[in-house]
């Protein structure tokens, strides 16, 4: 096998890379500008008018509600959807939690549906930004955990959102996932989102230990926002408060550190 040194990197699976600096130092601008501009325009020809310029990819505080009702255009709905879905791993994290709702809505589109689509368009034309991609300050797992609770009007599903960095720096993943069960209250909403982090935060640490060659840095560190969890995670006791959540979901609590004593993950 023959390896060239072929210089720094430029692009890979569809990303564009361009090494520039900052006053904090170097780093890589990710971006798929060409990708995403004909995905655009493909929309804009499509429906016949321009996208709107949009502050932000989804609005706030409200659910797409399931369309019981003929699909309108739903082939050129899913191949929109599909484009974006592409993107969203690579260089749109902030546009995940959008992406998840319209693409759970793939089999019955309504005119709503295009509504929230044109807008995730219009954000993503006006106000998208290169992705940058920083060397870690430290090779610790770091990651952040957050959830609504019963946020989905057609089934009173929780929506978990998980963040996780080399760092703090370096996104390593971006979920914007339903969860499977209902959750009673908002902590055990927040236990789920905590738990299903806590997993990926162990499997990634794995996978850095076999890159580097060695342990990485532990304990990794976790961010939620629930003084339930919190509470819950540093003292490790089981009690009535908790019966409501199954066990499996409260897999975050057996990994954290309490006061006294070791563990892989501090909250």
């Amino acid at each position: 096998v023959t390896i060239s040194d072929l210089g720094p990197i430029e692009t890979h699976l569809g990303v564009d890379y361009k090494l520039c600096e900052d006053e904090d130092g170097r780093y890589f601008e990710c971006s798929m500008e060409s990708y995403l501009s004909d995905a655009v325009k493909k929309f804009e020809e499509f429906t016949g008018k321009e996208v709107r310029n949009y502050a932000t990819p989804g609005r706030a505080h409200s659910c797409l509600e399931k369309h019981d009702g003929d699909p309108v255009n739903q082939e050129e709905y899913r191949s929109h959807v599909g484009k974006i879905l592409f993107a969203i791993k690579k260089v749109l994290p902030d546009c995940a939690n959008a992406i998840r709702e319209l693409s759970s809505h793939l089999q019955c589109p309504s005119k709503e549906h295009w509504q929230a689509l044109a807008r995730l368009f219009g954000y993503i034309k006006h106000r998208r930004r290169p992705f940058k991609l920083r060397q870690p300050k430290e090779l610790r797992m770091v990651g952040c955990s957050d959830s609504d609770w019963a946020g989905d009007k057609n089934d009173r599903h929780s929506v978990t959102s998980n963040i996780t960095t080399i760092g703090g720096n370096s996104v390593t993943e971006v979920i914007s996932k339903k969860q499977t069960t209902i959750a009673t209250s908002s902590a055990h909403a927040e236990t789920v989102a905590g738990s299903t982090l806590a997993m990926e935060m162990k499997a990634q640490n794995i996978l850095l230990g076999e890159i580097i060659g060695k342990d990485p840095e532990y304990p990794s560190v976790m961010f939620v926002d629930n003084k339930a969890v919190l509470f819950n995670a540093e003292n490790h006791h089981v009690g009535t408060g908790l019966k409501h959540i199954d066990i499996r979901d409260r897999y975050m609590l057996g990994q954290t550190r309490p006061r006294e004593g070791d563990g892989v993950i501090e909250l």
